[in-house]
């Protein structure tokens, strides 16, 4: 990492007349760069699969209608879906996002014809069945041959349920966004009649295209040139350490075959949740805090070879912070639909941690530095734009005998809460008279996963904290699922350990 970065600049968009259509357009940056680079040097990895499944008094034929309606709304709101990325697959130049408005209905009604399918999936929705095809299957590229970003899935089965899904880019889904807009379109599928014609200003929806990372976030920072070099300072230290992570065992196979996903998921009841938060809140700790304290002392627990080291440390390079909160007055957090998002290398000594004999007081003691980590990172004015400034330049090539950049640990595991689905998502829709209309059941998502890493993701959905592991078939042989199971089990009983 330079001593210094050129402070980011906004990126506003710009019309383009010399193309047929006329399009806007303006470079892909930041955390969207970072999903887009994954995605093309990884075959898809980090494309998302994400959705609800629910009930409804609503007959399926009027569903079906409205969530195609409710789609078309998202489009003129969200434009972004349906705008593609165009420039080379390489990382070394520029990538542009690209826009061409609707010019009438019958274009809507096209676009619609390729972004939404119905399912029918018989006796049961089999919801993860259909994850598992989606994160599976590489998005599908168009008669232009460019890849499309974007699909919404409407699911049905014979006894009355439903499932409402996105399959795309990480470009584009990041969880809060994307929860967002789901919840955007089950509110219009239940309010918006069907007597009437779709009333949008077709044309006009380009002023709806989200804004840039900097500009989304408040601008360049004036305290760029100091603060910058504090925090670069800092994360290159983290990065650079020689000091062992604390990580799984390597799978028994490195060759992903693009099979199933491994994959368990544990739902803690709303009474043990409660204890949960409550624990958190008596040590003036978060959910996140305490999950995270949870995932570093199992990882201690499955590689004890590694956790009785002399010295080793926890380490997620990669932990993600919303640039949600950071987002200035006039940006309408409903339908800004587009990653947005900085990254904190997080990293802390583990060995005193483990020295003591109390579970309970190491969890304590974990996620207590871990949110002193969160503490500073989040107290410089610069890290919104981090990733923006890390990815303005094309990414270095790491090789077996370089001296100052570690090797990756494919084998690293990464831990994202999703926190309360409700503060972005209802559980409850009702018509204007209190009739309960549309019920949403339970949240699934799945990753594609193309490298031996292992993706944690967490949740509170109707009172109850949900907990789910997947990685990649590189990890589906019987004994290395069995590890991963134990792996995930005991993270699961650090959880319940802290409540008692």
């Amino acid at each position: 990492m330079p001593p210094t970065l050129p402070a980011p600049i906004a990126q506003p968009w710009i019309f383009d007349p010399s193309r047929t259509p006329p399009v806007y357009t303006r470079p892909v940056v930041g955390s969207e760069l970072l999903a887009d680079r994954a995605s093309s040097f990884g075959d898809g990895l980090g494309d998302v699969c994400i959705g609800v499944d629910f009930t409804s008094s609503l007959n399926k034929g009027e569903i079906q209608q409205r969530t195609r309606r409710a789609l078309a709304k998202l489009r003129f709101f969200c434009p972004i879906i349906a705008a593609t990325i165009e420039g080379p697959d390489d990382g070394i130049f520029t990538r542009r996002w690209v826009y061409a408005p609707m010019q009438d209905i019958s274009d809507c009604e096209s676009w619609l014809d390729a972004a939404f399918s119905i399912q029918e999936r018989g006796s049961s929705l089999d919801i993860q069945e259909f994850v598992d095809s989606r994160v599976r299957t590489r998005l599908p590229v168009d008669s232009s041959g460019k890849r499309s970003l974007f699909q919404c899935y409407l699911l049905t089965d014979d006894v009355g349920a439903h499932g409402l899904y996105f399959h795309g880019s990480h470009c584009i889904l990041d969880a809060w966004p994307t929860m967002f807009a789901l919840g955007l379109m089950i509110e219009w599928m239940v309010a918006d009649p069907l007597d009437t014609p779709i009333n949008l200003e077709f044309g006009t929806e380009h002023k709806n295209l989200p804004l840039d990372p900097v500009s989304v976030s408040g601008g360049p920072r004036e305290s760029w040139g100091t603060s910058s070099i504090e925090l670069f300072a800092e994360a290159a230290q983290r990065r650079t350490k020689t000091t062992p992570i604390l990580a799984l065992l390597p799978p028994s196979q490195d060759v992903c075959t693009n099979g199933p996903r491994v994959r368990f998921e544990h739902v803690f009841p709303p009474s043990e949740t409660e204890k949960f938060v409550t624990v958190s809140k008596c040590n003036n700790l978060s959910l996140t805090h305490l999950l995270e304290a949870a995932h570093c002392v199992a990882l201690a627990a499955s590689n004890p070879a590694l956790s009785l080291s002399s010295e080793v440390d926890f380490s997620a390079e990669s932990t993600i912070v919303s640039l949600e909160r950071e987002f200035v007055k006039h940006v309408n957090k409903k339908t800004h639909f587009i990653t947005a998002h900085s990254v904190m290398p997080i990293r802390i000594p583990m060995s005193k941690i483990l020295d003591v004999d109390s579970t309970r007081e190491q969890l304590l003691l974990a996620a207590s530095a871990l949110k002193a980590e969160y503490v500073r990172y989040l107290a410089n004015p610069c890290l919104p734009h981090m990733v923006v400034a890390q990815t303005a330049t094309p990414p270095c090539a790491v090789t077996a005998d370089s001296e100052d950049q570690p090797l990756p640990q494919f084998n690293a595991t990464m831990l994202m809460n999703l926190g309360k689905v409700a503060t972005r998502l209802p559980s409850e829709y009702v018509s204007q008279s209190g009739e309960r209309i549309l019920h949403v059941r339970d949240l699934s998502l799945g990753h594609r996963i193309t490298t031996p890493h292992v993706l944690l993701h967490s949740w509170t959905l109707e009172d109850g904290l949900h907990i789910q592991l997947q990685a990649s078939d590189v990890w589906a042989l019987d004994s290395d699922r069995a590890y991963l199971e134990r792996f995930f089990d005991t993270m699961r009983r650090l959880v319940l350990e802290q409540l008692y």
